[in-house]
């Protein structure tokens, strides 16, 4: 993403001074042996937003806004996904993975994964449509599949640009809403950005896997 991205980042990388000795060896672990790398360090440990030592912090953002040519219960289902995913992801991840993004955009790892995504759900599409339609060719199964899958992105868990894991990406799901979505992450992450960056400059030192955000509203 060149300089643009590294101006973007600066911010956050001042911030990940005040961090933990183990988070500023993660950031220059690369991705793909990053979790077995946090795996090895035995003060890195993994913990759940809901144990009683986590710690939690609560970061405003404006409301998503549904698109009205979309259907609700896509824009509820992917939405929902996406914060709760946020709100699961430690802030120690979600530093990594923002800053990762600031950087250098989305990654080739995430373009595979997308790839296969699409791939299995076209796979599992056209053997659903062959099994309700036992006459039909496979040639006309396939365009009708085509067209199905046109309308369809491999949806990340939590957007790259929201701090979310790139390789992330569990299904595919209706393209326009998540295109919606994305767009609308691009005015609303400046909040994530300055509630982190405010925490950990007021809590140098603490460790940030045992840190969460509680996403609202206004």
């Amino acid at each position: 993403m060149g300089r643009v991205g590294d101006e973007l980042a600066r911010p956050i990388m001042r911030a990940l001074q005040d961090a933990s000795p183990n988070l500023k060896a993660l950031a220059d672990i690369p991705r793909k042996l990053r979790t077995k790398a946090r795996g090895n360090q035995g003060s890195v440990r993994s913990i759940d937003r809901y144990d009683a030592d986590a710690r939690h912090i609560d970061v405003t953002t404006r409301r998503f806004t549904q698109n009205p040519e979309h259907r609700p219960e896509q824009f509820n289902d992917q939405l929902n996904e996406q914060i709760d995913t946020l709100e699961n992801t430690s802030m120690a991840d979600w530093v990594l993975n923002r800053v990762d993004y600031l950087r250098n955009g989305r990654p080739h790892d995430s373009v595979v994964e997308q790839e296969l995504v699409r791939d299995a759900a076209h796979n599992d599409a056209l053997r659903e449509i062959m099994r309700e339609n036992p006459g039909l060719d496979l040639a006309t199964a396939n365009r009708f599949v085509d067209q199905w899958m046109e309308t369809q992105a491999a949806l990340h868990r939590l957007d790259g640009i929201a701090g979310g894991n790139p390789t992330d990406v569990p299904r595919v799901g209706d393209g326009n809403v998540n295109s919606s979505l994305g767009r609308q992450w691009q005015e609303r992450v400046a909040d994530l950005d300055a509630a982190v960056i405010d925490f950990m400059q007021q809590n140098p030192g603490v460790d940030l896997n045992t840190v969460f955000m509680n996403i609202h509203f206004r």
